[in-house]
């Protein structure tokens, strides 16, 4: 019997999410037309994020404790872990009843005709039956709200 279970989602042709007993690690990617600098600031922008992710007060500095308020009225707190302009963006996330933060990881690369977006969602566990799989479905949506707003 196998000590460790793992599931995968797959989308396209990559795996987005991953779910284990050891850890429960959300990981989504997408390529966008434009370059990083353009996606930075959808991703650090509080004006910006409010329009595709959550209404937020978020500011790209390290130790700077933001929130996040879904459409629900659930808050999301978090604190900037690091930020490494215009190539990756870590912070905390912790939703009301988690008892533990999740941490949240853009990865930005350049590509010769736009940006590969990496997002990594980890530190799940089992304490929430449902959560993570709720996280990796609002994660697609978020993810499509971004394509739609940096359209606009």
């Amino acid at each position: 019997m196998p000590d460790k279970i793992s599931l995968i989602c797959i989308t396209g042709n990559y795996p987005v999410a991953q779910s284990n007993q050891i850890s429960m690690i959300i990981k989504k990617e997408d390529f966008f037309p434009y370059p990083p600098e353009k996606i930075w600031e959808a991703l650090t922008d509080p004006s910006a994020l409010s329009n595709w992710l959550m209404m937020t007060d978020f500011k790209a500095e390290v130790g700077y404790s933001f929130y996040l308020r879904g459409a629900d009225g659930k808050i999301i707190t978090g604190e900037v872990l690091e930020v490494i302009f215009p190539v990756k963006l870590v912070y905390s996330w912790k939703r009301e009843g988690l008892l533990q933060p999740t941490t949240v990881t853009w990865s930005l690369d350049e590509m010769p005709e736009g940006t590969l977006l990496r997002l990594e969602h980890d530190g799940f566990d089992n304490s929430i039956p449902g959560l993570f799989e709720l996280h990796n479905s609002r994660w697609d949506g978020k993810f499509n709200n971004l394509k739609k707003f940096l359209q606009s």
